[in-house]
C-alpha cells in the first residue's frame, strides 16, 4: 500500500522513487496528507528528474510503481515550512 510505504520512508528518511504523470522522480518525503481539496498528497524535495529541483507537491493518486532506495536524507529541508502549506490531515510527517 502507498501510504504504508511513503510513511515509512518519511519515518526513516528515505529517498523515495515513483512514477508521477508519466516522469520518474526521486524525492526526499517530508509530510504525506489531506490538502485543503481533500486529496491525498505527498509534499517532498525533489532531487532529480522530473520538472527540477525543489518543492512538490504531488497527489497519491498519481503516484505508481513507488520504491524506496537505499539512500538516507539526514533532515527536513531548511526552508521546510508544514504550516504554510495548507494541510487539513497530517498521516504522518517529519
Amino acid at each position: 500500500m502507498v501510504h504504508t510505504g511513503i510513511c515509512d520512508a518519511i519515518r526513516a528518511k528515505k529517498i523515495i522513487s515513483f512514477l508521477y504523470n508519466g516522469k520518474i522522480r526521486t524525492v526526499e518525503p517530508h509530510l504525506y496528507g489531506y490538502d485543503a481539496d481533500g486529496d491525498l498528497s505527498l509534499y517532498a524535495w525533489q532531487i532529480q528528474t522530473g520538472s527540477g529541483e525543489g518543492w512538490r507537491q504531488f497527489h497519491a493518486s498519481n503516484i505508481s510503481g513507488m520504491s524506496i532506495t537505499e539512500r538516507n536524507f539526514l533532515q527536513p529541508r531548511i526552508d521546510w515550512k508544514p504550516h504554510k502549506i495548507g494541510v487539513s490531515r497530517v498521516l504522518c510527517s517529519l
